[in-house]
């Protein structure tokens, strides 16, 4: 129980004055708190911090720092007790300030598992200004990959990053990180200035957010610098990076007529890689300048500087001013073909947009944090976008019952780690489909308008999903905020009816809006504010006319004197919504095919599957139209032509089917492997599509004369040297694993030798993968090698064993015997996000009870394996018997 002193005064003081002044004393400093009393989510709104003064002391070659922090804040009420982050810190000393006075304090780990700290005062302190001071250490662990690539390890926030060149102190603080590295106030909404200070060996080189105000020498063969202090900053775009940089310098960007200041350009790359960081940063530099053209918004900061590590948890990250770069990803030259060329242009472009989204203007709580994630690929999709490509997927997670709205609540550290998980990209693919419909109705330049009014608007504050509605709606007098807000607010996706009327002088599409149904089950009633853009042909020309459906019903009239006969119900494929057809319109929309471009191709495409897979559309009546969108130009369509005749053949007929439907799926993928057909004149297959065409024609369907064109490549590849071949890594576009997978098939002795090729090289995986089609005892020795090695050709193995119903059975009994398979194998990023935690290795099996067996509870990365298993597993129940009967009557 806390003490009560009483401060005695006289009776004629007490009858002179007033009231007696009673004060409550503290309790003692190192008196436990209460877990239950900390907060789990955001810290109390009545301390808030307004600078900054950080010392510290690193040296990548050891395991540990040291720190020192003064924080000025600001106390609304009187307080002794004070909410901070610091996670797996140990504290040397605490003390507040106020004035001249310096107050006693003790540092209490009331959440660890959160990072959630408080700071105990010996006496109560406030209203107004503060200091406080903490002197402490942290770890500096060696950084090791997730066990998924959307998991954080524990020391993500200031770690070693250890690669040939040596050893390199790195921080990245996105998105609770900053809590490793310093008692602070790690929360978004909080910006603050930061004065920098490292002490560090003095042969390191340096880099931080601004420029180097000052350095000197430091005792123990040591240099002390400080930078310049910073704009206010929130403390997860605060970083540093220390170590044995080759450092690359360019001239200053110079002033322009747009932005009176220059900006010091250079990098930073481990030994061995200055050719590569050379070229980022020219590239990075014009990128720059292209940004800051299109959004008329000055650069915000005085330096860019790029910095590759060794390791690093991301792809990139966008501190303000420095960027960190991962140097494992295929970033650039020399690695450089035209495909990782614009994926590096992908990457510099998206983490330079993020210096006006996301660090001048800054997300006030993590709830938000696809907002910024969104509008940095708005940006930066201008620069590296490839035309004919299609365009997002709409439906992945929306037509989900398991589908949240994009401002939901992110309260526990758990919460906010999880925003890096898969959900990440459905989000942010989401908000990107909306704001590409609100664009195609509002007209080009609008949105744009409405960002350069969100930065000007909120420079260096912070800005969320509300604050662009407001700017969409003084673009547009005041219509289309409502559009964003009520996809933004709102799981789910609408699905538009749309019904031809030719009666008399009534001329036009019937609108009728409803939730997308979720798998034939109910959907709750829901008005969404949709732009609609319809284009049809009149005379002559081609007509569009748009309209905003924001009731339940609504017309959209057609121009002209006579009803076309045939209309897109989507221009440009750039509206958000799903589509429902009777017979004759949908007829109507395909008989237009030869004017499709490739995103309306895709719209379309992806429209009609969803409503027959996730809604109560029929996929029976889907599957004729295939061959429309087989002869088609857009990847992605193709793509998701061959993966559902694979998903029909492998999931939803019985054997007894299964002639007439590889006949079929022949008939359908035939155009498709015909304009990539593997003949002598071509020696690889470039894209993941045409390796899955491969795949499902000579493994699953296995077509004779895809099969002998894949034996006579294989033999070739097996004739050549290939213990010369010492690369590690490995791509998703490789037919040869699938040509030596079916050598293997048909002649199993083929690769008994297989242990003749290092067993760490790509080539000795690849023959491994191979030995997994082998069946048997030669399958099952291949899929341990796999495992115990870690390697990307375990989960590609098993996605086409496990889809295929010809070996699932065997390989999934092999998968059942392996305990901790699914639990403790390392896991590598790109592995994870193209196979594994998307589910599509083993949820192939259709069976979320089977799966459910193995993995258990799991972990979060199995999250989606379990949602897409049961997505299987309900295509199966609602779809298989339609399409059976189709086929036994032979309809397809």
């Amino acid at each position: 129980m806390s003490k009560v002193v009483l401060i005695a005064v006289s009776a004629l003081s007490a009858a002179c004055a007033g009231p007696r002044v009673v004060v409550v004393a503290s309790p003692p400093l190192e008196q436990a708190l209460d877990p239950a009393s900390a907060p789990a989510g955001a810290l109390p709104d009545d301390v808030a911090p307004l600078e900054y003064r950080l010392r510290v002391e690193v040296d990548p070659e050891a395991p540990d720092f040291e720190g020192d922090v003064e924080i000025d804040v600001e106390l609304a009420r009187a307080r002794d007790l004070l909410w901070l982050h610091g996670r797996e810190l140990t504290i040397h000393d605490v003390e507040a300030r106020v004035g001249d006075e310096v107050i006693s304090a003790r540092w209490h780990d009331v959440l660890p598992s959160e990072g959630v700290g408080a700071i105990r005062l010996a006496h109560a302190i406030g209203p107004g200004r503060a200091t406080l001071h903490v002197r402490y250490a942290g770890s500096l662990e060696v950084f090791e990959p997730p066990e998924s690539a959307w998991g954080t390890p524990g020391h993500v926030g200031f770690f070693r990053a250890i690669g040939a060149g040596g050893r390199f102190a790195v921080t990245q603080f996105e998105p609770i990180g900053a809590r490793v590295a310093l008692p602070c106030f790690d929360e978004p909404r909080f910006r603050t200035p930061f004065e920098i200070e490292l002490v560090v060996p003095e042969d390191a080189v340096v880099a931080a957010n601004t420029r180097i105000a000052e350095e000197e020498q430091a005792p123990g063969r040591r240099r002390r610098v400080r930078f310049e202090r910073t704009p206010p900053l929130p403390t997860y775009i605060v970083g540093w990076a220390v170590g044995p940089f080759d450092e690359v310098r360019r001239p200053p960007l110079p002033p322009t007529a747009l932005r009176t200041h220059a900006i010091r350009v250079r990098g930073l790359a481990p030994p061995g890689e200055r050719a590569r960081v050379e070229s980022m940063v020219d590239e990075a530099a014009q990128l720059l300048l292209l940004i800051e053209a299109r959004l008329r918004v000055p650069y915000p900061f005085e330096q860019l500087t790029l910095v590759l590590t060794p390791e690093h948890p991301f792809t990139g990250m966008e501190n303000a001013g420095l960027i960190t770069l991962d140097a494992g990803e295929p970033m650039g030259p020399p690695l450089g073909s035209p495909g990782l060329e614009r994926w590096t242009t992908s990457v510099l472009a998206h983490e330079l947009a993020h210096q006006w989204f996301g660090d001048l203007v800054t997300l006030d709580r993590w709830s938000e944090h696809w907002l910024k994630e969104t509008l940095a690929e708005w940006v930066a999709s201008a620069f590296t976008s490839r035309p004919g490509d299609g365009g997002e997927d709409h439906w992945e997670g929306d037509a989900d019952p398991h589908a949240q709205p994009l401002d939901r609540a992110v309260t526990t550290a758990a919460d906010v780690r999880a925003l890096n998980g898969p959900v990440r990209w459905r989000n942010e693919a989401r908000a990107r489909s909306v704001l590409t419909a609100l664009e195609h109705w509002l007209g080009p330049n609008r949105i744009d308008e409405a960002l350069r009014a969100l930065l000007a608007h909120h420079a260096m504050g912070h800005g969320d999903h509300s604050d662009l509605a407001d700017e969409l709606d003084r673009v547009s007098g005041g219509r289309a905020g409502q559009v964003l807000l009520r996809y933004v607010e709102h799981a789910g996706i609408p699905e538009v009816s749309m019904r031809r009327v030719c009666d008399g002088g009534r001329r036009g599409l019937e609108l009728t809006q409803r939730r997308m149904p979720l798998r034939g089950g109910a959907t709750p009633p829901f008005v969404w504010h949709v732009p609609i853009c319809v284009r049809y042909p009149v005379e002559e020309r081609t007509q569009e006319t748009c309209v905003l459906l924001d009731d339940e019903h609504g017309f959209l009239p057609f121009e002209g004197d006579a009803c076309p006969e045939s209309f897109f119900p989507n221009a440009g494929g750039a509206g958000y919504y799903g589509i429902a057809l009777d017979e004759a319109d949908t007829a109507r929309v395909l008989s237009g095919s030869a004017t499709w471009t490739p995103e309306e191709e895709w719209w379309l495409f992806d429209a009609m599957r969803a409503a027959a897979v996730e809604g109560d559309a029929s996929l029976a009546e889907l599957l004729p139209h295939l061959t429309v969108f087989a002869n088609g130009q857009s990847r992605a369509v193709l793509s998701g032509v061959v993966e559902l005749v694979s998903r029909v053949r492998n999931h939803l007929v019985s054997d007894a089917e299964r002639a007439r439907v590889d006949a079929w799926a022949r008939r359908v993928v035939e155009p498709i492997y015909a304009r990539w057909r593997w003949s002598d004149s071509r020696p690889s297959w470039p894209t993941p599509l045409e390796v899955d065409v491969l795949a499902l024609l000579a493994l699953e369907v296995r077509d004779p004369e895809v099969r002998a064109s894949a034996r006579i490549r294989a033999r070739r590849f097996l004739a050549s040297d290939l213990d010369a071949d010492r690369e590690r890594g490995f791509s998703l576009d490789d037919p040869i694993r699938i040509a030596l997978a079916v050598a293997v098939q048909d002649e199993p002795s083929l690769l008994d030798d297989v242990r003749t090729v290092d067993d760490d090289s790509t080539n000795a995986m690849r023959l491994w993968f191979a030995r997994a089609f082998a069946g048997g005892e030669r399958s099952e020795a291949a899929l341990a090698h796999l495992a115990a090695h870690g390697r990307s050709e375990l989960g590609l193995a098993l996605r086409e064993l496990l889809r295929n119903p010809d070996t699932r059975g065997p390989t999934w009994a092999w998968v059942e015997a392996q305990p901790g398979l699914l639990r403790s194998r390392p896991m590598t990023p790109w592995l994870n996000l193209e196979l594994l935690d998307t589910g599509v290795a083993f949820a192939a099996t259709c069976d979320p009870t089977a799966l459910a067996a193995v993995i258990g509870a799991g972990p979060n990365r199995f999250v989606d394996a379990r949602h897409e298993a049961e997505r299987c597993a309900a295509l199966v129940r609602r779809r298989g018997p339609e399409v059976r009967a189709a086929f036994a009557s032979d309809s397809p």
